[in-house]
């Protein structure tokens, strides 16, 4: 499954990563494409209703260090939320493969008081709470 929605020169991330997949010898039957989500969030809650969908219970997130944290703790709230809402207990698994883009490992680590505020941000977001009253997308 290859996810982004925000397009760039014209093309979203999801199409790009499928047109490279499929230069790379992917039948492309075999990749389901979520090209209309914005942002993190929206990308853990149509995921997770794809995966659901499609029974896949093991996931490996791929993206840059500086989002994993966010990222996996997004996805495992949206899937427990998923889970809570529909009476399911699908014991997601939940691994990940990233891109260093910090200069060091040591610097990867180290979890800023802005990156929790945007993880606590998004957990709240995923779970229906929208952080700025009287705001809806």
């Amino acid at each position: 499954m290859v996810t982004g929605g925000v397009p760039k020169q014209g093309i979203t991330e999801a199409d790009a990563m499928s047109n490279w997949l499929i230069s790379q010898g992917i039948d492309k039957d075999r990749i389901i494409l979520e090209n209309k989500l914005t942002d993190t969030v929206e990308n853990a809650l149509f995921t997770t209703a794809i995966l659901e969908k499609e029974g896949i219970k093991d996931v490996t997130l791929v993206t840059s260090a500086s989002h994993m944290r966010r990222a996996l703790t997004v996805f495992k709230e949206a899937s427990d939320f998923y889970d809570k809402m529909n009476g399911k207990n699908t014991n997601r698994n939940f691994t990940n493969v990233v891109y260093l883009d910090y200069p060091t490992i040591e610097e990867a680590h180290k979890v800023t008081k802005d990156e929790m505020l945007v993880i606590y941000r998004d957990l709240f977001r995923v779970s229906g709470i929208w952080q700025y009253p009287g705001l809806q997308r």
